[in-house]
């Protein structure tokens, strides 16, 4: 039978008073760790939770799946559906069959700043139509013309205040992007939308007093895509900026803030939860579970993973600027392979300086296919990236014949293609090593008995329990 979800309805805001910042949401450490309540309320209330908890980010391509997010919603808990790499058909399936089953705005998409303002266009195109009601985003360093087209479809007038339909959570590792989600749209992206057409002039009123984003999670090194950064240097960060902003603006709602990334054990949900987050977004860890729409031999290399079992590489979005993911390093050739291609582009302008060893190395045992192949595959999979007929550079030739290799790497890992298990890219953290050292001699330690939704609610209830217990110690030591 189908789960019973618990939706949320349209939130009405109304004008803020003239008041002082919202207080911190980190507990006070003279009268001990707030409640679970008390961290997870607003942002419960916000989504039609049970817990403050969502599960899926970054998990892309499909592999954060409908299973995951039903299973997620059925547990009261917020699924996130994992959009990027797929094309509008498949996402417009997906979303299709989630909708004849769930709640609308009982679960979220993913979504990631691509490269591309037409593809990206075409994506949020695909979530309006389809009724999308949250957003999570993420690789975002501004505001972009299709993320304030969907945040102003969301917000109507309604008598003195505003009715916000469209939600957005948006996880950020840098204060800069930071203060772009806890702003209002920027106006001349505002005015862009209204010469367009595709914005009223109400929806420009309502985006001029609200955030766009609704919760902001700050997100640590985790799998996948990655900036290497410190939960405990940001997520305080974020925790002032946020009141500062909402001394400022006196927005109507109050900014939900979370963490995200590394976030493997108890102890460190706990950890987060000292320093600010009033919510946990769990990804890559995920994986691992029987809901994860992967291949079962990914699954099984997964589940024997230690905390230093990993490694960083070159990212295939973000190649020619340098981006990184942090993968899986056991048992694969991925990331040197990876590293080695990206160091060879920045030492030649062209696949005719590689020497003939070299080449012939990356064609036979990397690409699997010459270098022309590659090529014309590549213009075929990024024809919206590259202009009609553009005469590509030997540099940016061989920059999208390397990315056929990373994007190749993380299908078939994705397919399970084990006779090319040894280049699978497969986005990994040390959280991935922390949650099987924690599970060990449970019935979480095997996958085929990991579900998503049992995952997540241990996290937060064992997190519960570590909070109480170190601070009864402390109350014994001090009394």
């Amino acid at each position: 039978p189908t789960p019973a979800v618990v939706a949320p309805t349209p939130a009405v805001v109304a004008p803020a008073p003239r008041a002082a910042a919202l207080p911190s949401s980190a507990p006070s450490l003279a009268s001990g760790p707030a409640s679970s309540s008390g961290f997870e309320q607003r942002f419960c209330a916000r989504y039609g939770l049970r817990r403050a908890y969502a599960a899926g980010g970054g998990m892309h391509e499909g592999v954060a799946s409908t299973a995951l997010v039903r299973r997620m919603a059925g547990a009261g808990l917020l699924g996130l559906l994992g959009a990027h790499g797929l094309d509008e058909v498949q996402l417009g399936a997906m979303l299709d069959e989630l909708h004849g089953e769930l709640a609308p705005g009982s679960f979220g998409v993913s979504l990631v700043h691509e490269l591309s303002d037409a593809r990206e266009r075409a994506r949020v195109a695909t979530c309006l139509h389809r009724g999308v009601r949250v957003l999570d985003v993420s690789g975002f360093t501004s505001m972009t013309p299709a993320l304030v087209w969907y945040r102003a479809k969301g917000l109507a007038r309604h008598g003195a205040g505003i009715e916000i339909r469209h939600r957005i959570l948006a996880r950020v590792s840098r204060p800069e992007t930071a203060a772009s989600f806890l702003s209002p749209a920027p106006a001349y992206l505002v005015e862009e939308l209204l010469a367009q057409g595709v914005i009223t002039d109400d929806e420009a009123h309502c985006l001029a007093r609200v955030p766009m984003a609704d919760d902001l999670c700050a997100q640590a090194d985790g799998g996948g895509g990655t900036e290497r950064g410190v939960l405990g240097a940001i997520l305080p960060a974020l925790v002032a900026m946020r009141d500062e902003f909402a001394a400022v603006h006196r927005y109507p709602e109050h900014v939900g803030l979370g963490a995200a990334g590394g976030l493997g054990c108890p102890q460190a949900v706990a950890a987060a939860r000292l320093l600010g987050a009033e919510f946990i977004v769990t990804g890559s860890i995920n994986q691992c579970s029987v809901e994860a729409a992967t291949s079962e031999i990914v699954k099984d290399m997964l589940e024997t993973v230690d905390i230093h079992h990993t490694d960083y590489a070159p990212a295939a979005a973000a190649f020619e600027l340098g981006g990184q993911v942090q993968v899986l390093k056991r048992g694969v050739f991925f990331p040197a392979r990876a590293n080695r291609l990206y160091r060879l582009y920045l030492q030649h302008d062209a696949l005719g300086e590689l020497d003939q060893r070299t080449a012939g190395e990356i064609q036979d045992n990397y690409l699997r296919a010459s270098f022309e192949q590659s090529i014309d595959y590549a213009r075929m999979r990024h024809a919206d990236e590259l202009s009609v007929g553009e005469a590509l550079t030997p540099k940016r030739q061989m920059a999208l014949v390397f990315r056929t290799y990373l994007e190749r790497s993380a299908r078939n890992a994705i397919e399970g293609n084990v006779y090319d298990k040894v280049n699978f890219q497969v986005p990994c953290s040390a959280a991935m090593g922390a949650i099987n050292r924690w599970v060990r001699n449970t019935s979480l330690e095997r996958w085929r008995d990991r579900h998503v939704d049992e995952l997540g609610l241990r996290l937060l209830d064992e997190a519960d329990a570590h909070l109480r217990r170190g601070w009864g110690a402390r109350g014994s030591r001090t009394s």
